[in-house]
């Protein structure tokens, strides 16, 4: 049982729930951005843009149809109310990586919507 607490734990602070929380977090901070017409929804999710930006331009270069994806989720952000965008997001992530709506890129696995804000940080 103690062994199973230990991984529990492991599990919850792993890369991708920081990952994701961060995002989730710099989201429901930038909504009101976003709503108000910001040419680039992405713009000020993240901490460190210029990374976010590098890995949203290979993921574009790799994928170069789901630009209009990408545009599709920052349409959708602007209809969200910012006390729910974490669960948003969250939601969206797991999501993905239930209909396997996966990328592999720079040796991560990425569920589509992470490559979709980050994305939207390249073009922005």
């Amino acid at each position: 049982m103690a062994m199973r607490a230990r991984r529990a734990i492991a599990t919850r602070w792993s890369r991708r729930t920081v990952l994701v929380s961060g995002i989730a977090a710099a989201l429901a901070a930038c909504l009101p951005w976003v709503a108000a017409g910001s040419p680039c929804a992405a713009s000020g999710l993240f901490k460190h843009r210029a990374s976010a930006a590098a890995l949203g331009r290979r993921y574009l270069a790799r994928y170069p149809a789901d630009r209009a994806g990408a545009l599709r989720l920052a349409e959708a952000m602007q209809a969200i109310a910012a006390e729910e965008a974490r669960a948003w997001v969250r939601a969206r992530i797991v999501a993905d990586f239930r209909s396997g709506e996966v990328v592999e890129l720079d040796g991560w696995r990425l569920a589509r919507t992470e490559c979709r804000l980050t994305a939207l940080e390249a073009v922005g």
